[in-house]
C-alpha cells in the first residue's frame, strides 16, 4: 500500500496493489496490479511526524473475492489513508506483515507499538476528514481546443481557455475535483466565477456546463497545451443556460429543455434524459459578456433521489436549474467542465475561485439577494415564472427601503400553506425559489406584505400561481 499514486507497467495507477507471487514492495508484483486508487485526506494531506493508528483486515467474500480493509490515521486526524475494497483473492492465507520505507523518506526512526493479531469481525475504517479546496487540476478535455489555447493561472482555483477570435470548433476545459461520492452522506457543492470575454453565449445552445464522473485520465502537456489524455465519456448532469428567446435543445427522450442527464458517452451531448426546461430570468434575458457567479450542488437523499441544482447569475441575468432526480445518473463525481459550440461569441473564458466544498442542502437556499447594486424606487411583486409550474417556480420582489417582509402561499380556501419569507430585509431586489413538490395540483395565491422600518410605508400585493403535476 502507498499514500501516493504510483504507476505500474500496464499503465494503471493506484495506492493499493495485489501481490501475485511476486515481490511485495513492487508495484508490478508479477502482474498483480492496483486494486484501489483511494487518496489521502484531507486533500493533499502531508504525513507529518507523530503517532498513527493503523490496522488491516481481510475477509473472504467467496472463493475468488476478498474484502480488504485498511487504515493509517494520525491521532489528531491530520492525515488519513484508508479504504474498504472487494478485490481478487490472490490468497486466503497470511503469515506476516511488512513495512517498507523508500530512501526519500524524511523520518529517521519508526517505532511499531502494541502490534496485535486477532480474528473476528473486520476493522472499522473511520470516515475520511474533509477540508474545502480550490480546484488545482485543469486542462483541455477531449482534445477539444477548437482553435483556442489553454490559459494556466498562477492562482489555485483559476484557469481559462481562449484566443484572439471565436473558436472554430467545439472547445472544452475541465477541472478535476477527485472522486466525490454523495451517497457517503455529505452533499457536493462547487462555486466559482466565470468571465466571458469579448462576447457571451447569446446564440442557441452555445454554452454547455457539466458536473460528472468522467474518465479524464491524467494531465499531459504544459502551458497553453495542457490537456487531459483520457476520454470525455462520462455520466452526470448537463446544463445548457438559455439566452434570449432561443429554442431549447432536444434530448433523447424527445423533450426540449436545458437541463438533463449525461448518458454514457461524450458529456456534452444531449443523449440523456431531459430533466428541466427552466427559462432564465428576467424573461428572455441575454447571456452576454461579463462575470457570472456559478454554483452547482448534488445532495443525495434518504429516498434515493439526487437533488441537483445549478445557478449561473450576474446583474440582469439569472439561470437556475433544479430537480429531484429519482433515478440518479450517478452518485460519484470527479470533474466539472465548460464547453462552447462554434456559434458562441465569446473569445475567451476565465474561471476564478473555483472551490469544492460539502453541503447538506440544495442551492439556492431560501432567498437570494440580487447582485444588482441599484436600489429599487418602489415596492414590487413580480409574477412567478414559470407559471404554470411543476414542481418549482421563482418569485421576485423589490424592496425600496428596509422593511419587514412576509411572503406567504395560500390555497383556494385562504389557508396559508407555506411561508417563504418572514423577516426584516434591506432595500434590494430578491429572488425566492418555491418548491411545491409535496403539494397537490391546483390554483394557489402568493401574497407579500411589507412595512417599512420607520412605519411610513405599507405594501401588499397578491398574485395567482398554478401548480400542474
Amino acid at each position: 500500500m502507498s499514500n501516493t499514486y504510483n504507476s505500474w507497467p500496464q499503465g494503471n495507477q493506484g495506492t493499493a496493489w495485489l501481490v501475485n507471487n511476486g515481490g511485495w514492495t513492487s508495484t508490478n508484483s508479477n502482474g498483480g496490479g492496483p486494486f484501489s486508487q483511494v487518496k489521502n485526506a484531507p486533500r493533499n494531506a502531508v504525513a507529518i511526524a507523530g503517532i498513527y493508528n493503523w490496522a488491516i483486515s481481510v475477509q473472504p467474500i467467496n472463493d475468488t473475492i476478498n474484502e480488504v480493509r485498511w487504515k493509517l490515521v494520525e491521532v489528531n486526524n491530520k492525515y488519513w489513508f484508508g479504504g474498504t475494497v472487494q478485490t481478487k483473492a490472490t490468497t486466503t492465507k497470511f503469515n506476516g506483515i511488512g513495512f517498507g520505507f523508500n530512501n526519500d523518506m524524511e523520518a529517521t526512526q519508526v517505532n511499531l507499538l502494541a502490534v496485535k493479531v486477532d480474528i473476528g469481525a473486520p476493522i472499522i475504517v473511520p470516515k475520511a476528514p474533509w477540508q474545502a479546496f480550490y480546484v488545482d487540476q485543469w486542462g483541455i478535455l477531449g482534445n477539444r481546443f477548437g482553435g483556442w489555447k489553454f490559459m494556466p493561472d498562477t492562482l489555485v482555483g483559476n484557469a481559462g481557455i481562449g484566443g484572439t477570435a471565436v473558436n472554430t470548433g467545439w472547445t472544452a476545459v475541465s477541472g478535476l475535483i477527485d472522486q466525490f461520492n454523495v451517497a457517503d452522506g455529505a452533499g457536493l457543492l462547487i462555486t466559482g466565477k466565470a468571465e466571458f470575454i469579448g462576447g457571451g453565449f447569446e446564440a442557441k445552445n452555445s454554452l454547455r456546463i457539466a458536473l460528472s464522473n468522467t474518465a479524464t485520465g491524467k494531465i499531459v502537456g504544459t502551458g497553453d497545451s495542457t490537456r487531459w489524455d483520457g476520454s470525455e465519456s462520462g455520466v452526470g448532469y448537463l446544463f445548457i443556460p438559455q439566452s434570449g428567446a432561443n429554442a431549447q435543445e432536444t434530448w433523447a427522450n424527445n423533450k426540449s429543455g436545458n437541463f438533463g442527464t449525461i448518458a454514457p458517452g461524450p458529456w456534452l451531448l444531449t443523449d440523456g434524459t431531459m430533466l428541466g426546461a427552466i427559462p432564465q430570468m428576467p424573461n428572455n434575458a441575454v447571456g452576454g459578456a461579463g462575470v457570472y457567479n456559478f454554483k452547482m450542488s448534488v445532495v443525495h437523499k434518504s429516498t434515493g433521489n439526487n437533488d441537483v441544482t445549478f445557478t449561473l447569475y450576474k446583474p440582469g441575468y439569472t439561470y437556475v436549474a433544479t430537480s429531484s432526480v429519482a433515478a440518479p445518473a450517478t452518485e460519484k463525481f470527479n470533474s466539472l467542465a465548460f464547453a462552447f459550440n462554434t456559434n458562441a461569441s465569446t473569445k475567451s473564458l476565465k474561471l476564478t475561485d473555483v472551490k469544492v466544498d460539502t453541503t447538506s442542502a440544495s442551492i439556492p437556499v431560501g432567498v437570494k439577494e440580487s447582485e444588482d447594486l441599484s436600489i429599487p424606487t418602489e415596492y414590487m411583486l413580480a409574477q412567478n415564472y414559470p407559471n404554470p409550474f411543476n414542481p418549482t417556480t421563482t418569485i421576485q420582489y423589490e424592496i425600496p427601503m428596509t422593511s419587514h417582509v412576509s411572503l406567504t402561499i395560500y390555497d383556494m380556501l385562504g389557508r396559508a400553506v407555506a411561508t417563504l419569507v418572514n423577516q426584516t430585509q434591506s432595500a434590494s431586489r430578491y429572488t425566492v425559489q418555491f418548491d411545491a413538490g409535496r403539494m397537490s395540483s391546483g390554483v394557489y395565491f402568493y401574497r407579500i406584505d411589507a412595512r417599512s422600518e420607520n412605519g411610513t410605508k405599507d405594501f401588499t400585493s397578491v398574485k395567482k400561481l398554478v401548480l400542474m403535476k
